[in-house]
């Protein structure tokens, strides 16, 4: 197994849904006094949450959750992510850790709920459903959990064991919600103490059991991984680059593994030199590993990226870029996407107007935007036939990006078709698929098996043609046979 995959077994780890009764009840402090509380007691604890693109860095709530578990924060995008890729990303949160919190940033908000993404999320974990709420000030919260339980039981939804309630007036107000929804209400302290994650913020110790307990009466859900395609060259693997340093760093696990069952090995690819291969492979990769790299791949991920704030150092790589463009241009399938389509073009234009080389595989220029930057959802269809397969399919993403490629050839372009968000347009040809986007592959079944497939083919042709060219060269070096004619002497 390479250093980029994850294993993915039946989801059975033990797991808890936080989420706000109201809108301005905050998760956060909340399930900070959940993991303080764990810590306490000598559990481990790890969180998963649930809102936007889960690769958008986020210096507030992921840090500070990610600082008090000791756990790097699992984001899941529902937009994106299917039901058993969602199952995987807590799963592999869930390793060595004694159960998960998966937190919510919706609110279950009467009289108008509107909470599809938990619902989504809700069906595919099964997790218990612990509300979240402040009870200084209100005098609705009975009421409001009432519909909160109706609305869930309305979508199949019956795992909602308590309430945990924060504030001077939870004492009151927890009779008045057990008395009129029959759950089990936590006290917590103080709501300001919460947040600093202090013993006064902790759980008591019997309430912390009971809370692990209804974690562990989740049940499991069985993740399904998808089995490889039946490539006509099952028994070879393809080397697959994966361009990925400080500079291309926003890669997510679900996408690199969907390769990885098709049949690939991920190897990483720094475009720095020095620079380490992002979070799956930590030791720096040597100038000349790189380079000879390049030469045994059978293909080619380059993946999303701020490449306007690494520009000057992208473009410092005059011998690894030139290695690569003629590698690329020689037949190398490659998938690019983001930063990466950018990294592709002839050269990035920064505000200043300074122009930084970058790999010149597609004859257009990356222009960085004085406008804010645009992002959101994406879905798009493909139009005509490309390295992922044929015409028709659906394939979903996140685009988020501060330039613009232009200049692209005609001939290149209208490879697909915006289906629904931002209206975004790639390149492509035989060998070669850019999307402004970022590509999210488990959400088109078949793509990146198509991928390695074409991989493995294109390659087995190029060394079938190297092999005939050398049968060609020995053939024109060799000594003519010796003739049975006589010479002019007549010998």
């Amino acid at each position: 197994m390479s250093a980029l995959s994850r294993p993915q077994p039946p989801c059975q780890v033990p797991r808890l849904c936080l989420l706000a009764l109201r809108e301005d009840d905050d998760p956060i402090p909340f399930a900070l006094s959940v993991i303080a509380s764990a810590r306490a007691e000598g559990l481990e604890v790890s969180v998963c949450t649930i809102g936007a693109d889960r690769n958008l860095p986020d210096a507030g709530p992921q840090a500070r959750l990610a600082a008090a578990s000791g756990h790097a924060v699992h984001r899941i995008d529902v937009n994106l992510m299917p039901a058993p890729s969602i199952q995987g990303v807590v799963t592999r949160a869930g390793a060595n850790v004694d159960f998960v919190i998966v937190l919510a940033f919706e609110a279950a908000h009467a009289p108008s709920i509107q909470l599809p993404a938990f619902v989504d999320v809700q069906h595919a974990l099964g997790s218990p459903v612990v509300l979240c709420a402040n009870a200084t000030g209100s005098t609705a919260l009975a009421s409001r959990t009432q519909l909160a339980l109706e609305f869930f039981r309305a979508r199949g939804i019956e795992t909602v064991p308590m309430v945990l309630l924060a504030g001077h007036d939870s004492a009151n107000r927890a009779a008045g919600i057990e008395a009129a929804t029959g759950l089990a209400v936590l006290q917590l302290a103080e709501r300001t103490s919460l947040a600093t994650g202090t013993s006064e913020g902790r759980l008591k110790g019997i309430d912390l059991d009971r809370l692990v307990e209804h974690s562990r009466s989740a049940p499991a859900e069985s993740t399904r991984l998808l089995e490889r395609h039946p490539a006509a060259h099952r028994g070879r693997r393809a080397r697959i680059g994966v361009v990925m340093d400080d500079c291309f760093d926003l890669y997510d696990e679900e996408s690199l593994l969907q390769f990885e069952l098709a049949g690939a090995e991920l190897c990483p690819l720094p475009a720095m030199s020095g620079a380490s291969a992002g979070s799956f492979a930590g030791s720096p990769v040597g100038a000349a590993e790189r380079l000879a790299l390049i030469d045994e791949l059978d293909g080619l991920i380059v993946g999303d990226g701020r490449v306007e704030k690494f520009s000057a150092a992208l473009s410092a790589e005059r011998v690894f870029r030139e290695r690569l463009r003629k590698r690329i241009q020689s037949g190398l399938p490659t998938l690019a996407s983001g930063g990466g389509f950018a990294y592709l073009t002839r050269g990035l234009r920064t505000l200043s107007g300074t122009l930084h080389p970058m790999l010149g595989v597609i004859d257009a220029e990356a222009v960085e935007l004085q406008s804010r930057p645009s992002f959101g959802h994406v879905e798009v269809e493909t139009l005509v036939d490309t390295l992922i397969g044929a015409p028709g399919l659906r394939l979903r993403g996140f685009v988020q990006r501060s330039w613009l490629v232009r200049g692209v050839a005609p001939e290149m372009r209208g490879i697909y078709a915006t289906v629904s968000g931002p209206r975004d347009e790639g390149c492509g040809r035989y060998d070669l698929l850019a999307t402004h986007f970022r590509p999210y592959w488990p959400s088109c079944p078949g793509a990146a098996e198509t991928f390695i497939d074409r991989c493995v083919r294109s390659s087995v042709v190029a060394e079938r043609a190297l092999r005939e060219q050398a049968v060609d060269l020995q053939s024109a070096d060799a000594p003519a046979p010796a003739s049975d004619q006589p010479d002019d002497a007549g010998h």
